[in-house]
């Protein structure tokens, strides 16, 4: 689907696509001319100064600040959690942001975040542009389940 997608694209079928998935296929497939409404997982932000990295960046500075961290790993869960030792977990280095030392995290909305205003009228400007759309794979529908009056 993802290259079906960037195929019209490439043929101008396709005007703008806005996904919500933060898996960064839609960019692999080749699509360029879209919105990636929840952000990719494969970048991180500076929470301060917004600068951003590819995640493979940060895994590296992880990498060299932590060398030992991966050998004394004491084998993975099946839910993919890695156990280690107390030791270990108070000495690991956390990197910060290169440009002003702030923290990082991966540029995606958590629930509970809101989606940037910008982003979001980029997106009705875009829509505003079409003469159609085309729904796939989502109900277009958000669960509003943060409200401790609608837990249950």
């Amino acid at each position: 689907a993802h290259q079906a997608l960037s195929s019209w694209e490439e043929q101008e079928k396709l005007h703008w696509l806005v996904t919500q998935n933060v898996d960064g296929l839609h960019a692999k497939a080749g699509s360029r001319r879209m919105t990636e409404l929840h952000g990719c997982t494969h970048r991180v932000v500076c929470l301060s100064c917004e600068a951003w990295l590819p995640r493979q960046h940060l895994q590296e500075h992880f990498e060299a600040l932590n060398p030992t961290w991966a050998a004394e790993a004491q084998g993975v869960a099946p839910d993919g959690d890695v156990f280690l030792p107390e030791e270990q977990v108070r000495h690991f280095c956390v990197p910060s942001c290169s440009k002003c030392g702030g923290v990082l995290k991966p540029d995606v909305t958590f629930f509970g975040d809101n989606v940037s205003k910008e982003k979001v009228d980029l997106v009705y400007r875009r829509l505003e542009e079409s003469d159609a759309v085309l729904v796939a794979g989502s109900s277009l529908q958000v669960c509003m389940r943060i409200y401790p009056s609608d837990a249950r």
